[in-house]
């Protein structure tokens, strides 16, 4: 089970801690596809239906559910499910409302979305993305992004 403060107000973990933890947010981001996104939007099948409205987030409430995988190649991270997950967190902590973001292990997805949000936040300025890793690490060492979500957050450092 992870669940860490990243900076005031932002938590990245695993589902298991925002399951048993989930009354001291006022926010969360399930950047996982399973089960979140699937339940919020009610799809059987393999994936979500792609000419829903929702086939990238589902927002419910307090809650913002992502169609994230893990995927072994940035090209299948998408870029719009990306920068909604990073401007919530910018709302959600200038209103003053803390912010827990999970993937299922807490290691990967979640923890990718908080760093590109630390990156458009300001923090790491002037960092390549090597760089600001290996200092995330120190905040959060369970950071072991896959493939796709470490190519996404490389190619688009520096335009973050």
């Amino acid at each position: 089970m992870i669940g860490r403060e990243i900076v005031k107000g932002l938590w990245c973990g695993d589902a298991e801690y925002w399951e048993r933890n989930k009354g001291d947010f006022g926010y969360v981001i399930h950047g996982c596809k399973e089960p979140y996104h699937r339940r919020a939007l009610g799809y059987k099948g393999r994936g979500a239906p792609k000419d829903d409205p929702e086939y990238l987030v589902a927002e419910r409430g307090n809650e913002l559910c992502l169609n994230l995988i893990d995927a072994p190649e940035e090209k299948y991270i998408s870029e719009p499910v990306m920068l909604r997950a990073i401007y919530e967190i910018k709302n959600q902590i200038a209103a003053g409302v803390e912010v827990f973001v999970h993937c299922n292990e807490g290691r990967s997805r979640g923890p990718g979305i908080c760093l590109g949000y630390l990156r458009h936040a300001g923090w790491y300025a002037g960092d390549s993305y090597s760089e600001a890793k290996k200092k995330y690490l120190e905040i959060y060492p369970e950071y072991k992004p896959g493939s796709g979500i470490e190519g996404y957050l490389e190619k688009r450092w520096d335009a973050m």
